[in-house]
Order: structure tokens, then sequence, then C-alpha cells
């Protein structure tokens, strides 16, 4: 739901807004959706790097910036304050829900996805959180590899095998564990 209002307010948000920072490799800045889009999207991965750093888990993926046209002037990514950022790592599994709904609904990449799940399953630390975000986009990656949309079904159908042989590999026999 939260990611469906996410995509309306993209959609909707009128091009007066801007913030006269955030730039394209144009150098036109962006407004409205997109620069919605933009913020969103640099929120989601503090979080995440956040949740991750919590776990001890350092991935380089997870503090790179969000694959955007973009050049940025101004304050960082990170400009939401520590106390809020505190309270998500407590929240995770709520977060990581929320990432999966915008990859349902297509604001998230599936790159960007696939590479959350990897980074969750480098240690077993963020095995629960990999279930969490797989049982939401689970769905929307059979679809994809059931429908053959888009080339590289056969490497996504190997990602999904590989996430689930991980798991085994990580739980080992531990699979009665709360969550898993």
């Amino acid at each position: 739901l939260l990611a469906q209002l996410s995509l309306r307010l993209m959609e909707q948000l009128s091009e007066d807004v801007q913030d006269g920072r955030t730039k394209r490799s144009d150098g036109t800045y962006l407004a409205g959706g997109e620069l919605f889009r933009v913020y969103l999207l640099r929120a989601c991965q503090a979080m995440f790097a956040m949740r991750m750093d919590s776990y001890g888990i350092s991935d380089p993926s997870t503090h790179q910036q969000p694959a955007q046209d973009t050049d940025t002037e101004g304050p960082p990514a990170q400009s939401t304050p520590p106390s809020t950022f505190n309270s998500s790592v407590s929240q995770g599994p709520g977060h990581l829900r929320f990432l999966g709904e915008l990859y349902c609904v297509g604001e998230l990449p599936a790159r960007t996805a696939h590479e959350c799940v990897c980074a969750l399953l480098s240690d077993i630390k963020g095995v629960e959180d990999a279930c969490t975000l797989l049982s939401v986009v689970g769905k929307t990656f059979d679809a994809h590899v059931a429908s053959g949309a888009g080339a590289g079904v056969e490497r996504q159908r190997k990602h999904v095998d590989a996430y689930f042989a991980r798991i085994q590999a990580l739980v080992g026999g531990q699979g009665s564990q709360k969550g898993m």
C-alpha cells in the first residue's frame, strides 16, 4: 500500500517541486516525481545500509549511490537525523517489505532487488531478512521467469535457485528457527 502511494506521488507530483541541488547529467535540475523517486531511493538505500551495519555486514554495493542519471550538490544522501535511522533498524522487516513492494510496482530496479538479497545472504545474520524480502518479491521474480519476460529469464532463475541454496547452506540444520 505504501509503495502504491509512493508510485502515485511520483506520478502526480508537480514539476514545480524542485530543490535546486539534484541535477541530471545534462545539467538540468530534477523536479516533481523524478526528484521524489531519487530521494525515496536514497532514503531506502541509507536505511538498508544501516540495517546491514547493525548486523556487522559490510557490503560495498550497499554503500553506493543509487543508479541514477544525476549529479548532486548539497547535503549527502543521509540527511535524515540518525535517530530516524536507529528506529528503522529495529523496524527492518517493515523496511524490507517496503523495498520489495517498490520492486513489485516497478520503482526499484530488479538489479537492486537482487543485490539486496545477495548482501543479506552474505552472512547468517541476514537470512531472516532475506526470507522477508524474498517473500515479497518472490511472486514477481517467479512471474518474470514463468512468462519469459526479458532477456535474463534463465539468469534470474539461476539467481533465485542460488538464493535458496545459499539459505540452505547458511541455515543448515537450523531450519526450525523463527521466520525460516
